[in-house]
């Protein structure tokens, strides 16, 4: 089912880092990522490592990764962390989500909340609403059996048009040519 489209360790690592970062860019556009401490911990002694060695340091890599990004979530604002869980929550089970919608369940003012969010995150709410369900509708895509209408329902869309629409204004294609792209 998984192809390794990977050389080697080294390749695993470089491919590895570019995804982490990535994802924190994705997350925290404001904040300078940890390129170079992942460069310079890991980078250096996968080169060498083979086998056994080479997955330890790998799995080192992702508990370093995963606590790297942990200790960011934790100096975010209690409010804003459950801003976070509460759009990747709506996004995971297609139940839309709102910036007005979590400030009526939180008791937070909504100008304030997004205030606050833009803030500490360096992402609008609705943006960062936007591009959680981009990028979960991708993973959907991958499924060619998935009709464009059902994964723009799952991802919290409530128009499959808007969601061409902001999928093509994220992507620069369709989500139909988006997948065909990729099952080239």
């Amino acid at each position: 089912y998984w192809s390794v489209p990977y050389k080697d360790a080294a390749d695993c690592l470089h491919h590895l880092i570019y995804a982490y970062l990535r994802m924190w860019m994705g997350e925290f556009p404001d904040s300078t990522p940890p390129q170079e401490q992942l460069q310079a911990r890991f980078a250096p002694r996968v080169q060498t490592a083979a086998g056994e060695e080479a997955v330890h340091l790998l799995a080192g890599a992702l508990d370093w990764m995963r606590a790297d990004f942990e200790t960011k979530l934790d100096a975010l604002s209690p409010i804003v962390r459950l801003a976070i869980r509460y759009i990747h929550d709506s996004v995971r089970t297609g139940d839309g989500g709102s910036i007005k919608e979590f400030s009526s369940k939180s008791g937070v003012i909504p100008a304030y909340l997004g205030h606050l969010f833009k803030e500490e995150t360096g992402n609008f709410f609705n943006s960062y609403l936007m591009q959680c369900r981009i990028n979960r509708s991708v993973l959907l895509l991958k499924n060619p059996a998935a009709k464009i209408k059902d994964v723009a329902s799952q991802v919290g869309f409530a128009s499959t048009s808007y969601f061409v629409r902001c999928f093509r204004e994220n992507k620069g294609v369709s989500p139909a040519r988006y997948r065909l792209g990729r099952e080239e």
